[in-house]
């Protein structure tokens, strides 16, 4: 008999909330590198507290259930806001220098390079879609580092929207799928679902015209059409029409018995 024990797990998926985290404060963060409205302190607080805080707290939830990968991925990027943050208010106080265009281009590279790597391991279709804009939005913000351009700084404004609503709609579809008990929003797969889903409709659509196609060729060649079964050479025209005219119709030549007797009375 063996003295295994097994502990049963019911604790909550923390990657929704991980998620849900990063979605959120990217957001409004890029709203601000759109040009929406400056930077305040609803984007520094928001970024502390839901993207660095909460962040970290998901990562250690899934360090509990052995997930490297989301273990990694959380407490990175909550330590990744935690860090801007203080990049952002520290200076003003007066604490420490601000940082310069190059130090500041070489740490979005850096972010980027390691977002790259973890774009990598991402299993999911919708992790590598977070991943991979995510990484195109730290390049972005590093071209802006180096030009200073505001086109580019909108331009990553809006790329960085998309990235946190590809987030979102990951952490979201969990939630959902697992109160639904199944597959409301999907969160793998998808392109090729829509994919096969299309080429499904083609080909159904395809094979009852290709069925159609056939039983109107068999009806053709089973059922004559009314004007070949109508048309009749000139020549046997020709024999009819003077069979006809040398018929006589008289009722003497009558074939029934009675109209001939009524005739002849």
């Amino acid at each position: 008999m063996s003295n295994e024990v097994r502990v049963l797990d019911r604790s909550g998926n923390p990657a929704p909330l991980g998620l849900l985290a990063f979605g959120l404060t990217t957001i409004a963060l890029n709203l601000h590198n759109a040009g929406m409205f400056e930077l305040d302190s609803m984007i520094l607080g928001l970024g502390f507290f839901y993207g660095g805080c909460a962040q970290i707290v998901a990562g250690c939830m899934e360090w509990t259930k052995g997930n490297t990968f989301a273990t990694t991925a959380f407490i990175s990027y909550g330590s990744f806001w935690l860090s801007l943050c203080v990049l952002v208010i520290a200076p003003k106080s007066g604490a420490i220098t601000a940082p310069t265009r190059a130090s500041m281009a070489s740490y979005f590279f850096v972010w980027g390079s390691f977002t790259a790597v973890l774009l990598c391991a991402a299993k999911t279709s919708m992790l590598k879609v977070v991943f991979f804009s995510l990484t195109c939005l730290f390049y972005l913000l590093t071209i802006f580092e180096i030009t200073h351009s505001m086109i580019i700084l909108r331009i990553t404004g809006i790329e960085g929207i998309f990235t946190g609503l590809s987030a979102m709609y990951t952490g979201l579809a969990q939630i959902l799928n697992e109160s639904k008990g199944r597959t409301v929003w999907p969160t793998d797969n998808i392109f090729n679902r829509t994919f096969f889903n299309a080429e499904k409709k083609i080909f159904r659509s395809n094979a009852i015209l290709a069925t159609d196609e056939e039983n109107q060729h068999h009806i053709d060649e089973t059922t004559p059409s009314l004007s070949a079964s109508k048309a009749i050479p000139p020549k046997q025209r020709s024999f009819l029409q003077q069979d006809i005219s040398n018929v006589d119709l008289s009722v003497s030549e009558s074939p029934f018995p009675s109209m001939r007797a009524r005739s002849t009375s």
